[in-house]
């Protein structure tokens, strides 16, 4: 008996070995080359399986999965494209407020241009002002004094306020009482 049942294993051990696993690894290497190659394998199986009743629960389920897939994929969607449109919104409001800001800054550096530009003017008049009450300053106050008589009284006061005290004193006391009088009241309105 033992004899038999050992008999019985080799057959069995030989059938597994010689005949099953050969049979088996040539299949699944069929499946692999043929889904490589651009076969839908899975598919057709499963078009087979649908013709077993048993696997017919197998299959619906299957397609209760792909629905649930299906409709978790419309979701995901629908959310992608409310988040875009939300991007989008946020990114007009983005640069409608860099338009704004670059405008601003435009017209402050339009502004600033301008004030650079007076400046430059107000300073170029300031030392052309200088370099003539540098001019009287040099001029003895005898001669200098005749001279400003005939200036008019507003470019004589900005003269005789860019000069030194001395200078101004001498230059003052040689000229005409009445228009000194006149260019000492301008003189303290301007200080």
């Amino acid at each position: 008996m033992e004899h038999r049942a050992e008999r019985s294993r080799r057959r069995r051990e030989w059938f597994l070995y010689m005949i099953f696993l050969p049979l088996l690894f040539t299949v699944i290497l069929t499946v692999i080359l043929l889904q490589v190659l651009g076969y839908n394998v899975a598919g057709q199986l499963m078009k087979w399986g649908q013709a077993v009743p048993f696997t017919e629960k197998l299959s619906s389920s299957n397609q209760t999965a792909k629905d649930l897939n299906e409709q978790t994929e419309r979701l995901l969607t629908e959310q992608l494209e409310r988040l875009r449109a939300d991007q989008a919104v946020e990114l007009r409001t983005y640069e409608a407020d860099l338009t704004e800001k670059t405008e601003q800054l435009e017209s402050l550096l339009a502004e600033n241009e301008q004030l650079r530009e007076q400046l430059q003017a107000a300073q170029a008049i300031h030392l052309k002002q200088q370099e003539v009450a540098q001019l009287y300053a040099s001029m003895s106050a005898s001669k200098a004094a005749p001279i400003m008589e005939k200036l008019p009284i507003e470019q004589t006061v900005k003269i005789l306020s860019l000069l030194k005290k001395e200078e101004r004193s001498s230059i003052l006391a040689r000229l005409n009482p009445e228009l000194a009088a006149n260019l000492t009241t301008k003189l303290l309105e301007g200080e």
